[in-house]
Parts: structure tokens; C-alpha cells; sequence
């Protein structure tokens, strides 16, 4: 069994026991893409996907699930816009937009080949010290730090 085959298996078995696994990737010292993380088998129960960008990727795992566990709990269906707010430190929070490249969610498809495409994937995005978020005036978050997946 091949390295990859094994990681997809230890997924599958992740999701079989919780209902999703978090799949990590690094950053891409190549393309200087950010590391980010993502659900794949969410969409099965709930419709959708969460993915975050920017942060280490053991980080950016934790947070995933917490957003996940936090959605699913509070009943929160992921829009544009929406803001989640007791996740992060200090009284930021995270805001919700829908992924516009959903290519570099292979996992998922490799996960489950018998979906005609790919669930929505939500990104959530998290604010500079000023509580900005990418895409607002003055955010001090570079698309290097934090990528609009």
C-alpha cells in the first residue's frame, strides 16, 4: 500500500468513527501558497465543508474542528458574511465566505469518487490585531499570510 493510499485510509477511518477528518497541508514554498486545512465527509451530514488558511497547519486543524463542532451545536447554517464569534482569543472573530477554488480540495474527491463535484466549501477567514479581515480596508493580513482559497 502506498504512503498515500495509506494517509486517504486513515482518513476514511476518521470520518467513519466522527463523521469528518481534517486533512493538513503545508505551505508551498514554490507557489508561496500558506498552509490551510479543511473537513472532508462534513457535507454528508450537513450539506458543506469549512476550510481555514494561514495558520500552522496543527493550528489551523484545531481551529477547523472547533468551528465544525461549534456550527453543528449552535445550529449556524455557513452564508457569506456570517460572523462566529467565543472561538478565537481576545474577542475576534471568525468570518465565513464561500471558497472560489475548490481544485485544491482533491482530498474530498478522492474521498468520495461518486460525488459529481464537490460540496460547497466554506473558508473561514480570521481578522488582523484590528479586527479586519482579508478583503477589508486596511487589513494588515497579506494574501502570503492568509489565502483566499
Amino acid at each position: 500500500m502506498t504512503r498515500h493510499a495509506r494517509y486517504l485510509q486513515k482518513l476514511a477511518e476518521q470520518i467513519a468513527a466522527r463523521g469528518y477528518a481534517v486533512p493538513r497541508i503545508g505551505p508551498d514554498p514554490e507557489t508561496g501558497q500558506p498552509p490551510y486545512a479543511y473537513t472532508a465527509g462534513l457535507h454528508v451530514t450537513h450539506g458543506y465543508e469549512l476550510a481555514i488558511s494561514g495558520l500552522e497547519p496543527e493550528v489551523a486543524s484545531e481551529v477547523v474542528d472547533l468551528l465544525a463542532t461549534t456550527l453543528l451545536e449552535r445550529g449556524t447554517t455557513p452564508a457569506e458574511g456570517v460572523a462566529v464569534d467565543g472561538l478565537l482569543h481576545g474577542g475576534y472573530s471568525l468570518r465565513l465566505r464561500p471558497v472560489g477554488d475548490p481544485a485544491r480540495f482533491r482530498i474530498i474527491a478522492a474521498l468520495f469518487p461518486e460525488l459529481p463535484a464537490l460540496p460547497a466549501i466554506w473558508q473561514a477567514l480570521w481578522p488582523d490585531a484590528g479586527h479586519r479581515f482579508p478583503g477589508d480596508v486596511g487589513c494588515r493580513i497579506t494574501p502570503e499570510g492568509q489565502a483566499l482559497l
